[in-house]
């Protein structure tokens, strides 16, 4: 019993066009692949670039400036400015606005912003309360989906910080 007939197969000529066909096929789905590749790292170099920048801002001077004066109101008892308490909620909010869109990957933030997200939630939560009673309740939402991701993907992580209200403001080095 003969499973395949070698008998007449060619490979240049009359009777070859199987195999040009099935080169082709080969060699496009190599290509395919190839291109696929070349994607997914040029993505993958962008959403790092992305982060990085972010990273950089919350770095600023500017940024310590404000959340330094956040950090000298709580210590002398003091109201959150509100210049400032905005101006560090609104960097988180904007992260997680873009996260939520899928401009920027969650995972790849969780690893560069986790903790300081959710400690500065916990530590501007009298600010938030305060906003959000006088704008509406969807301000800083999506920091507050933000939020809820990365404790999510910290659970699963393991990780064992935990940002609440046992949780001191006065001990965030953030």
């Amino acid at each position: 019993m003969t499973f395949i007939n070698t008998r007449g197969m060619g490979f240049i000529g009359p009777g070859s066009e199987w195999f040009w066909a099935a080169l082709q096929f080969v060699a496009l789905t190599i290509t395919f692949i190839a291109i696929y590749r070349q994607l997914r790292i040029a993505r993958s170099a962008r959403a790092v670039e992305q982060v990085r920048e972010y990273t950089a801002r919350y770095e600023s001077e500017r940024m310590h400036r404000h959340r330094l004066a956040i950090f000298v109101a709580l210590r002398n008892g003091m109201e959150i400015p509100p210049f400032a308490g905005g101006y560090v909620g609104d960097y988180f909010d904007g992260l997680a606005t873009l996260s939520r869109k899928g401009h920027l990957d969650t995972q790849l933030l969780w690893y560069a912003h986790s903790h300081s997200a959710q400690a500065w939630w916990t530590i501007l939560d009298p600010f938030i309360k305060g906003v959000r009673a006088e704008f509406g309740a969807k301000t800083y939402a999506d920091w507050a989906w933000l939020v809820g991701r990365f404790v999510q993907i910290s659970l699963r992580a393991g990780d064992s910080v935990a940002f609440d209200a046992a949780w001191s403001p006065t001990t965030s080095r953030s």
